[in-house]
């Protein structure tokens, strides 16, 4: 049975492969470059609110939810509501430990 499988290898007809990769280096690949440059949000139809809230984000990178309502000077239950909202919007991204990043 493996008679055939192994002349097929030796034929170059068909690879080992075990991973992803495997593929990569067979067909030559440089995924360094496919990697597409983040770009930045255009036009964003932001309240105040939010506007803060992305503005301290963006000095920050990441900040615990209650560092933000801190500098915000938003009420937390205010303040979780604009999160969720950011969220749906694909602008802010939720971790664990209560921290929030740009998306």
């Amino acid at each position: 049975m493996s008679q055939g499988c192994n002349d097929l290898i030796y034929r170059n007809k068909a690879h080992l492969l075990k991973s992803s990769e495997d593929i990569v280096k067979m067909l030559n690949w440089d995924i360094s470059k496919a990697i597409p440059p983040k770009q930045t949000r255009l036009f964003l139809d932001l309240t105040n609110d939010e506007q803060k809230i992305v503005d301290f984000l963006e000095l920050k990178e990441q900040a615990v939810i209650d560092a933000i309502a801190l500098e915000t000077q938003l009420p937390l239950s205010q303040l979780v509501t604009i999160l969720l909202q950011l969220e749906f919007k694909n602008i802010v991204k939720p971790f664990p430990g209560k921290i929030f990043k740009l998306s």
